[in-house]
């Protein structure tokens, strides 16, 4: 069971996380987002795992800008939780 919630819950931050982008910056940032965090070795299905290593990657990126795209991510993760209670 806590297997379940702990998938779940890391599904929950990619689907943010990638909603966040797109948002932000529109569907060929994201999909360039999603290639450098590749040749970071950070697929897709391992950004919420590896969200740490996401933020250090979006740091060398966008620099300290980066914090708005970690918060907003953070914010859309609560908001969807909202959502479901």
């Amino acid at each position: 069971m806590r297997a379940d919630i702990i998938e779940t819950f890391q599904a929950t931050v990619v689907q943010c996380f990638s909603t966040t982008l797109e948002n932000l910056f529109g569907r060929p940032v994201k999909e360039q987002m999603m290639r450098i965090l590749a040749e970071h070795k950070i697929p897709r299905s391992e950004i919420g795992a590896r969200f740490d290593d996401v933020a250090k990657v979006l740091t060398d990126v966008f620099g300290s800008s980066s914090r708005l795209l970690i918060y907003k991510t953070v914010v859309e993760l609560y908001e969807e939780y909202l959502r479901i209670l």
